[in-house]
């Protein structure tokens, strides 16, 4: 036969009076919520930033393409000559090939890895207006007396929609942009 806990009367009283309180705490507390990429969408400035982003990635692909254009010329070369090669001038050949496809390869690697030169411009170019959005966040925050400023788009459950302030917050980035 199972054993029953007797919770003692004053433990009980603390357990409904810290939860009374802890629910009108949280009933005092404001929470408002961001969809980032609406943000982003909005904010001329980082548009301006994301379409410096994708002219740098399209020239640099452009750079690949004609690059793997040129090896690719060399290898019907080769081939269309390789009757009339002797097996060193095809051994040579096919060293020099292997050089550039490896340097293709090393190229494109360079461009897209963690840490390459596509996530280099990105950070060099929206990391300035993301440090400018994460500020007017912070200001409103502290100026609007909320306390708690969720991102919608990350692990929210649910927002009910009137406390999306992604607008107040473009209009705090306003602010920063009239001043200039």
């Amino acid at each position: 036969m199972a054993r029953g806990v007797k919770i003692p009367a004053v433990f009980s009283l603390f357990l409904s009076l810290f939860f009374m309180y802890s629910t009108s705490v949280i009933a005092e507390l404001k929470i408002g919520y961001i969809r980032p990429q609406y943000i982003f969408s909005k904010y001329p400035p980082y548009q301006e930033a994301q379409k410096q982003v994708d002219a740098y990635q399209k020239q640099e692909l452009d750079k690949l393409q004609k690059n793997s254009q040129e090896y690719q010329a060399k290898v019907k070369e080769a081939d269309k000559n390789a009757i009339l090669m002797t097996e060193e001038i095809k051994k040579t050949k096919a060293e020099e090939l292997s050089k550039i496809r490896e340097s293709l390869d090393a190229d494109y690697q360079e461009l897209y890895k963690t840490g390459g030169k596509l996530e280099l411009k990105q950070k060099e170019l929206l990391t300035p207006i993301i440090d400018k959005i994460n500020a007017a966040i912070t200001r409103l925050g502290k100026n609007d007396g909320y306390d708690f400023i969720l991102d919608a788009e990350g692990p929210v459950l649910y927002a009910n929609q009137k406390y999306d302030i992604s607008d107040t917050i473009l209009k705090e980035l306003e602010k920063d942009v009239q001043k200039k």
